[in-house]
């Protein structure tokens, strides 16, 4: 079996389409369309899919820095969002991962995966391409908001990541704030 291609790139106005197609009808779950961190939760709950969309798509074309997509062997696999922490609205009003003040800090919120494509091992490149892009971009520090998964992983919190991928993608836990979430940083000199 031959072994399959996967590269990642940055989201821009040509790749809309195919981050459409990661995405599907639903807008990855339900109708989040990755602004669940961008926008204030009434918001959110108010403009659903077809607001959440058109939403992306603006941010999409304006070019601001949202995050990756995996391609499989040419196909439209995966998405991993990473921007400057301060473009993420439910974060600076976050309980749980307040603001830590670190100067150029970029977070990654979302690991969303097409369904043909689950369990393939695509988190990791997914991940690596993220940080490599923030660090392109200008972050000095990664931040994740991860799952610690124990025993089999609850799916409906997968789309924050697992902390043990993070973990082999050289992130450090630095502070476990519930039971079942952490913060995990990676550092660039």
């Amino acid at each position: 079996m031959a072994e399959k291609k996967i590269r990642c790139l940055p989201i821009t106005p040509r790749r809309w389409e195919d981050l459409e197609a990661v995405f599907g009808p639903n807008g990855a779950n339900s109708g989040c369309w990755c602004m669940w961190f961008r926008r204030p939760r009434k918001e959110w709950q108010k403009a659903r899919s077809k607001g959440n969309r058109a939403a992306l798509k603006k941010l999409v074309d304006a070019e601001v820095p949202l995050g990756v997509l995996a391609y499989v062997d040419g196909t439209p696999a995966g998405w991993c969002a990473v921007a400057p922490r301060e473009d993420y609205t439910a974060l600076a009003n976050s309980r749980l991962f307040p603001d830590s003040g670190e100067a150029r800090l970029w977070a990654v919120t979302c690991l969303f995966i097409h369904r043909d494509h689950r369990r393939s091992g695509l988190s990791r490149p997914l991940i690596d391409a993220a940080v490599a892009y923030a660090r392109k971009k200008g972050a000095r520090t990664v931040e994740a908001y991860p799952v610690i998964a124990e025993g089999r992983a609850d799916p409906a919190r997968g789309f924050h990541g697992f902390a043990e991928v993070f973990q082999k993608a050289g992130f450090e836990e630095v502070e476990r704030p519930s039971g079942t979430r952490a913060r995990m940083l990676v550092r660039f000199r």
